[in-house]
């Protein structure tokens, strides 16, 4: 039986010659139009800084945080107290005026406490003292809730000031993280690592005073489920550890930064 006549050889050979070069335009175009990092430790601390700043809506979306209203839950397991969850309500016009209502579940009973800034003065209400009035008021001044510096890299990152690149992670699920120390005061480095695609923060270590939290101990946070909001990305999940054992752990279920605010909402708690 005659096999395959030349001709055949060849247009095959030439049919495989195509493929093959379409294979390698293909493969050359994906590598071309990849995405490319945004960030790189080569690039000046200012610049790195005004990359993650943009990322996340910069000085712009940063001001949707003077007003507007939240909502979160959060789980604790401190081992000196054991575990314990809180729901916090949230409503703030800053600077000076702030509505926060935090509903605490710990060993089985539920407390409630309101907090209430209205400019000038402060008040808190609970179920056991009732309602103590406050002459100063720390939010006077404040540009945004407690709760924002806890994920804004504005601050996890001191404004930029005396940061500097520390490296790239190794590979974590083929994503990279852009290291970065900060220097605060007399304590040892912060460091924040940010995704070096998105500018996006992945994690940090240092002391983030969130509502309720005991103390000003350090923790390695994690941030996830990153979701658009008028005040740019926000991770809606965040996770504190310490020594390997989940501390902390936080989930926004409402960002609201686009409806007005009651003028009563800032009103003093009643009996």
């Amino acid at each position: 039986m005659a096999g395959p006549s030349k001709r055949s050889w060849t247009r095959w050979g030439t049919f495989g010659l195509v493929l093959a070069s379409l294979a390698a335009a293909i493969g050359l175009g994906v590598w071309y139009f990849r995405p490319r990092p945004l960030l790189s430790p080569e690039d000046p601390p200012e610049l790195s800084y005004q990359k993650i700043i943009d990322a996340y809506g910069g000085e712009e979306a940063l001001e949707r945080w003077k007003t507007g209203r939240l909502e979160y839950e959060v789980e604790y397991d401190f081992p000196e107290v054991g575990k314990w969850s809180a729901h916090f309500q949230e409503t703030f016009q800053l600077p000076g005026k702030l509505r926060r209502e935090m509903v605490l579940t710990l060993k089985g009973s539920i407390s409630k406490t309101v907090l209430v800034a209205d400019g000038k003065s402060l008040w808190t209400k609970d179920d056991k003292q009732g309602i103590k009035t406050f002459e100063s008021n720390p939010y006077q001044e404040a540009h945004c809730v407690e709760i924002v510096r806890g994920f804004h890299p504005k601050y996890l990152l001191n404004e930029g000031k005396e940061m500097y690149a520390g490296g790239v992670t190794a590979e974590r699920s083929r994503v990279l993280d852009l290291v970065l120390k900060v220097p605060y005061g007399e304590r040892e480095l912060r460091e924040c690592r940010v995704d070096v695609h998105t500018a996006k923060v992945s994690q940090f270590f240092g002391p983030i005073l969130l509502p309720a939290e005991a103390g000003h101990t350090e923790f390695w946070y994690r941030f996830s489920d990153y979701k658009s909001t008028p005040g740019g990305p926000v991770p809606h999940r965040m996770i504190a550890d310490r020594e390997g054992r989940t501390l902390i752990d936080l989930r926004f279920t409402l960002i609201d930064l686009d409806t007005p605010i009651d003028p009563n909402s800032f009103a003093p708690p009643r009996d």
